[in-house]
């Protein structure tokens, strides 16, 4: 699905009349399959427009999460933040997009390592230099274990950390995503914050068909969607493992921030999409 993104982010640079989150990166980092489409303003509008029309609020949760997320990166980096921890990176281009931001951050992107090499070899075909700053931390979630990978990094958990953590919770059992917001907040300095994107368990009737086409669209691709969660019931556990809720942002709220009233309003999301800004409170 990382390339998948990163095509969603490429088209809509060059396509879009509004755009939200502006990643010039993307269509080269993104398979060639997927870019031979982005490049094709016929074909893009054909095949995403007119057949996949009906994932158009799944493309706009993509654009979406990582602008939301960005900003208040932002905001942590003015209150004194200087470590930044991206969690299933993925295609992201942050530290070639972004000079804006990194001399100001300690990096570190953690990854499957076959989507890390994959990245590696992407960068390094179009000659972008590797940030000093950049640390890669090779992972795969459902085997092993995020604090013994944080603790053998140079990260410092006495100071701070962002944490960005998207397109990835709904790809997690729910036994695996805890483990991991609970071995976070063990593990952080107070203060450091996480933004994750998830999927509500209640979905409206008119997306139904979305959710079903998104769905069986992950599936073939191998990654099945399998995690959902109450955002009241989320928010208690989330409360009784050491975070602050900041905000849980619903549909309606992304409509406001980046949609309403835009060319492009058919891509807000649905109404299952959100995403969750915490703090954690725990003092180590």
């Amino acid at each position: 699905m990382a390339e998948a993104a990163a095509a969603v982010r490429a088209a809509h640079k060059l396509y879009e009349k509004s755009v939200i989150f502006d990643d010039p990166f993307a269509l080269q980092l993104t398979s060639p399959e997927w870019r031979f489409v982005a490049k094709n303003q016929w074909l893009y509008s054909l095949i995403v427009k007119k057949i996949l029309k009906v994932l158009r609020p799944a493309h706009g949760q993509v654009l979406a999460r990582s602008r939301y997320t960005e900003d208040r990166l932002e905001n942590a980096i003015s209150n004194g933040t200087t470590q930044y921890l991206l969690l299933g990176a993925g295609l992201d281009s942050f530290v070639h997009r972004r000079k804006d931001l990194i001399s100001r951050l300690k990096i570190f992107e953690v990854d499957h390592p076959e989507t890390q090499e994959l990245k590696k070899e992407r960068i390094a075909s179009l000659e972008l230099e590797h940030p000093k700053n950049l640390h890669y931390l090779p992972i795969d979630f459902r085997t092993e274990s995020l604090s013994e990978i944080l603790e053998r990094s140079s990260l410092n958990q006495k100071e701070p950390v962002f944490i960005s953590w998207l397109g990835t919770v709904p790809y997690l059992k729910r036994d695996v995503f805890f483990e991991i917001v609970q071995s976070l907040s063990g593990l952080l300095a107070s203060k450091s914050e996480l933004v994750f994107d998830y999927a509500n368990i209640t979905i409206s009737s008119d997306d139904q068909p979305v959710v079903e086409k998104l769905m069986k669209f992950a599936e073939r691709r191998g990654e099945p969607l399998i995690t959902q969660f109450d955002t009241k019931v989320l928010n208690s556990n989330l409360n009784s493992l050491g975070y602050n809720i900041i905000e849980n942002i619903s549909q309606a709220k992304w409509r406001v921030f980046y949609y309403e009233n835009s060319p492009t309003a058919d891509l807000c999301p649905i109404s299952a999409a959100y995403i969750a800004h915490l703090r954690v409170r725990n003092l180590l």
